[in-house]
């Protein structure tokens, strides 16, 4: 962040855009479970994938957010925390079974019969 004077005497804060290696310092500094996340350039910003181990399927990846190379600090962080919540949400949609069967599965959907049943 840079300051500057601005008119009379105010100081006006002014974000300056991400680098990768700022990006991923405050990256660092965030912790959910044994997560990591991964970065990489995008156009103007960044994309942010959490990547976590899955007890049967092995090393996992949920859906990649952006992150804009003018967001702030706060926003890199709740983006980061945002993705873990939808990453947990596709898990237990992915094991959550109802009689046995797993009934939310994002390869699985019900027909209007088999809701009846």
């Amino acid at each position: 962040m840079k300051e500057f004077s601005k008119g009379k005497g105010r100081i006006v804060h002014v974000e300056m855009p991400w680098k990768y290696p700022q990006l991923a310092a405050v990256l660092r500094q965030v912790q959910y479970r044994q997560w990591q996340f991964r970065v990489q350039p995008k156009g103007d910003g960044f994309l942010l994938q959490p990547r976590f181990v899955d007890p049967e399927q092995g090393l996992q990846g949920g859906r990649k957010w952006y992150i804009s190379s003018h967001a702030t600090k706060s926003e890199v962080v709740q983006t980061a925390f945002k993705a873990c919540l939808t990453a947990e949400e596709h898990e237990v949609r992915e094991y959550f079974t109802y009689k046995g069967q797993r009934i939310f599965s994002l390869r699985r959907r019900y027909t209007s019969q088999e809701d009846r049943e």
